[in-house]
């Protein structure tokens, strides 16, 4: 059940099942305003990979991390810490199309 997720540290919140669209569509909300549209993409992507892999979590952890360091070190990755330092909202400037493809072409050439 949704409490015993909660229970186990699985989820941030257990809700009536009336309540669980509205508060998908306010996490969803402020996910679109407030990331990275390349890290949104690669998480997204990354998603869509291992529900098709016979990774457990933890290779995927390991496997996936150079993919997300790979937006820390892109353009966003340095705007959103330096915004987050400044107390300011981020200008995000990182194309999906650029930052993405790049950042998957260097992980692929790297094994």
């Amino acid at each position: 059940t949704g409490r015993d997720a909660l229970n186990m540290g699985l989820v941030a919140h257990a809700l009536p099942k009336a309540e669980v669209l509205g508060a998908a569509m306010d996490i969803a909300n402020d996910i679109a305003q407030n990331a990275s549209p390349v890290a949104v993409a690669l998480t997204k992507r990354l998603m869509w990979d291992r529900l098709q892999s016979d990774e457990t979590m933890s290779q995927a952890v390991v496997n996936d991390r150079d993919y997300f360091m790979g937006v820390v070190m892109a353009s966003d990755g340095k705007e959103g810490a330096e915004a987050f330092l400044q107390k300011r909202k981020p200008n995000w400037t990182g194309s999906v199309s650029g930052e993405l493809s790049q950042i998957y072409k260097k992980q692929d050439a790297e094994g």
